[in-house]
């Protein structure tokens, strides 16, 4: 079941980036030609259908959201653990009987456990291109409301309640992963995969950046209470001062001690996890990142 909600958060955010290439790739030059709408049909119906969109024969759309982490039968998770009548009661049951009464155990419960924990964007957006399709998305909003961006009206979206900040709306840096990749590749009869499962550890790490902020997600809760990221040594230069201005941990207000060495950055992680998987870091740094 874990492996299942992991390939669905890896699936997504994969859709999300071949979406953004895809968007960029067929928007011209000037991507601050496009038309303005207002919200009416008449306004939407001026909308004219691209040819690249017209002469697409595959595109692939996925479901992911809260209901991901139970990842039961049903991307309607959120309802029916509530209701018996519109399509049975297995979904009732399952989550009694697996999490407790829900008076106890309620779907907001699951959003702590909702991380793009292990995921590898590339891998999935290289398979779903040599697939064919020409453009992808997910449901960025389901039937349970809670979004899937930054919302200014609800506080129940992936920024605010989850490692959202260093997902969404981010990029990729020069340096995209730490520690070693093949542990996680396992043979099916003729076929190599990958299981992300139970092969990560403290020393698999995996970056984004977005403006002066560089996001190191790891992706095991250290034993220790320690982590060395060597990508972040003092001879890796991240920006023209080379400095690191403060570091905090996404999901948690515990101050987060650190020192940037020869060796690489270590970083003191607090006593309490805000998370199951995938811790991310947030790191400001002083000037403008450098990316290449």
């Amino acid at each position: 079941m874990k492996r299942y909600s992991y390939n669905l958060a890896r699936t997504a955010i994969a859709l999300i980036l071949l979406a953004s290439a895809v968007t960029r790739s067929h928007a011209g030059e000037d991507a601050t030609s496009f038309p303005v709408y207002e919200p009416s049909w008449e306004s939407l119906n001026q909308h004219e259908i691209p040819d690249w969109l017209l002469d697409a024969k595959l595109g692939l759309y996925g479901h992911w959201g809260i209901y991901s982490v139970p990842a039961f039968k049903t991307e309607w998770y959120g309802r029916l653990m509530y209701d018996k009548q519109t399509r049975g009661d297995a979904v009732f049951n399952h989550h009694v009987e697996k999490y407790g009464k829900q008076s106890e155990f309620g779907y907001k419960d699951f959003i702590k456990d909702f991380k793009a924990e292990k995921f590898d964007p590339k891998e999935w957006a290289d398979l779903i291109a040599k697939a064919g399709a020409k453009y992808a998305g997910i449901t960025v909003v389901h039937h349970d409301g809670f979004c899937l961006w930054d919302s200014k009206y609800t506080r129940w979206d992936a920024k605010d309640m989850v490692n959202g900040e260093g997902i969404y709306g981010t990029r990729r840096w020069k340096i995209e992963t730490e520690g070693p990749t093949d542990k996680l590749l396992y043979k099916t009869g003729t076929k190599t995969m990958w299981s992300f499962a139970d092969n990560c550890d403290a020393g698999d790490v995996r970056f984004t950046q977005s403006g002066n902020h560089l996001f190191a997600f790891i992706l095991d809760w250290p034993q220790s209470g320690e982590v060395l990221i060597k990508a972040l040594k003092t001879a890796e230069r991240v920006s023209a001062s080379n400095r690191i201005k403060r570091i905090s941990l996404l999901g948690s207000d515990a101050r987060i001690d650190w020192k940037r060495r020869d060796d690489g950055l270590w970083v003191r992680f607090p006593k309490d996890k805000p998370c199951e998987y995938a811790h991310g870091l947030k790191i400001e740094i002083d000037g403008d990142l450098i990316m290449e």
